[in-house]
């Protein structure tokens, strides 16, 4: 008899919340922890045609139908596919940063108005299910938007609202926030996933590390699958 697959977290939160800062700590105290998460390019390719296949004709359809999705969007369709194809990890915890929650997310809130249909409303719904099984622990990071903001703005990688107008930037990050709202809510009330969030303008990284390790050793009472 194999043992219980080892734990399978995401880190979600908008930018400048300090994922990256996060899970340089989780590493330290979890040397083997699993972030590379990759999917072969003969499975995208699959996935990316099968969903090409699937919503093309609803969109040529509809005479008021807007853009097609993105490349990014479909990538990350296959992404949220792909992922769940992979083998489950059995020793270390492995932890997804732009993860599946992201993606749901980022489909939902910014994607084209062919993710308002009920078709693809039929497959995002289907994938949200299968990924609030999967998941044991979601940590969700936020903090203030005047301590987000020089965040996104100061540091060295590019961002869309970098630089951008106050409320602008502050428009994006409050659609982040209320598509994690939502989705989280949801997923908590169908499998009672288990969600800690935190405010990284009132709380160290460090601490946060040592409270998600300790979730992650709970984890055969309180997060089994």
């Amino acid at each position: 008899m194999t043992g219980p697959s080892a734990a399978l977290l995401e880190l979600v939160g908008v930018a400048g919340t300090g994922k990256t800062t996060l899970l340089r700590a989780l590493k330290q105290r979890q040397p083997g922890l699993q972030t590379d998460l990759r999917i072969g390019q003969q499975i995208r390719l699959k996935l990316l045609i099968r969903h090409v296949l699937r919503f093309l004709p609803a969109f040529l359809a509809k005479r008021d139908r807007g853009r097609w999705l993105s490349w990014d969007e479909l990538r990350a369709m296959g992404e949220l596919e792909g992922w769940q194809r992979l083998p489950s990890p059995r020793s270390s915890p492995r932890v997804f940063d732009h993860g599946p929650i992201f993606r749901l997310v980022q489909l939902q809130e910014f994607g084209p108005p062919l993710v308002a249909r009920p078709d693809f409303g039929a497959w995002w719904t289907g994938v949200r299910q299968s990924w609030a099984r999967a998941l044991d622990l979601v940590v969700w990071l936020d903090a203030p938007d005047d301590v987000l903001l020089p965040r996104i703005n100061t540091r060295d990688q590019r961002h869309v609202v970098k630089h951008q107008p106050e409320a602008t930037a502050v428009d994006f990050l409050t659609r982040y926030r209320r598509g994690y709202d939502k989705l989280l809510r949801e997923m908590e009330g169908e499998r009672q996933l288990r969600v800690l969030r935190f405010d990284t303008s009132r709380v160290v990284p460090e601490r946060i590390a040592d409270d998600v390790v300790l979730a992650l050793d709970e984890r055969p009472v309180a997060l089994s699958r």
